[in-house]
């Protein structure tokens, strides 16, 4: 394709014309992601001058989290033009991540339509930094999908992965894990002592962690760790990884933390109770949490009686 127009007047100018007319920090790129033009706020307010001049790549500054996004959108406009012959009337407004010259993440609000240039598609993004709540809103959603003293996710997001899980089909399990006289803990070494038994098993509990398992502080000393098991089918031959097992015996294990730091032993140890279930036909998130809580009491009863 030919990067000048029918009167020979290259591309990247009609790029830079276009940002100079675009009070907000502005930028221009091509279909293949190349940065064509920046305005002068954008270069100073956005602080992308250096990845500018250096790569003109636009995944240069935009963070990892949002590269799949800006495809998309981008695609969206380029299949809507296919089809109609003409550009998007109405931008597309997302919030994104972006790296300034600085190293720093700033998130801001972008505006990204679609301009015709001789024929040829331009994506033309514009930059909302005006107000600094915005910059800092990926922070505050993290502050309130995560426990302040744990850092572990609250209960609701662990209950919106269940119910996501659950509407896609998948096989759910989900472990209740409850910390065994903590009111003792609290009274007999202090509440400072209890956080920071808490913070201790929450340590070991993040590192469960991954795409199909999310751990959360469900209540108090209360944790909840929701997992899809998974399943291996090899030679003819089907293995299940025992999850329940493994959460079991790991959770033990940050039990025994716990307990080191308190630098007790004996009938004193932190120990911790545990209960499973897995997904039934009918189940909700709410049905599934409330049979592992009760296997998760047996269990606790059963502790007690062999104390």
């Amino acid at each position: 394709m030919d990067a000048r127009g029918s009167e020979g007047v290259p591309r990247i100018v009609t790029a830079q014309q276009i940002v100079a007319a675009i009070p907000l920090p502005a930028l221009v790129h091509d279909t293949s992601f190349h940065i064509l033009a920046v305005n002068t706020a954008c270069r100073k307010s956005a602080n992308l001058s250096r990845t500018y001049s250096d790569t003109r790549d636009v995944f240069a500054f935009v963070h990892p989290t949002e590269h799949a996004e800006i495809r998309a959108v981008s695609e969206n406009l380029l299949t809507d033009f296919a089809r109609t012959g003409e550009s998007s009337q109405t931008p597309v407004a997302a919030m994104r991540r972006l790296h300034q010259d600085d190293d720093v993440s700033v998130s801001c609000w972008t505006h990204t339509g679609l301009a015709v240039f001789d024929g040829v598609p331009l994506i033309v993004v514009a930059l909302d930094l005006a107000n600094p709540i915005v910059s800092e809103a990926r922070t505050w959603r993290e502050r309130a999908e995560r426990d302040d003293l744990t850092g572990l996710y609250r209960r609701n997001v662990a209950v919106s992965v269940i119910d996501d899980w659950l509407a896609a089909g998948d096989e759910v399990m989900v472990m209740f894990a409850d910390v065994d006289h903590f009111k003792q803990v609290n009274d007999g070494y202090g509440h400072a002592a209890g956080d920071a038994v808490l913070s201790a098993i929450a340590d070991r509990l993040h590192a469960l962690s991954h795409d199909d398992r999310i751990v959360c502080r469900y209540a108090g000393d209360e944790f909840l760790i929701a997992s899809r098991p998974s399943v291996w089918a090899h030679g003819g031959f089907v293995w299940q990884f025992d999850e329940q097992r493994y959460l079991a015996d790991y959770i033990a294990a940050a039990a025994g933390a716990a307990t080191h730091l308190l630098g007790i032993d004996g009938h004193e140890r932190v120990s911790i109770s545990t209960g499973a279930a897995r997904r039934r036909p009918a189940d909700s998130a709410a049905t599934l949490i409330h049979r592992a809580d009760t296997a998760m009491y047996r269990n606790k009863a059963h502790r007690v009686r062999e104390r």
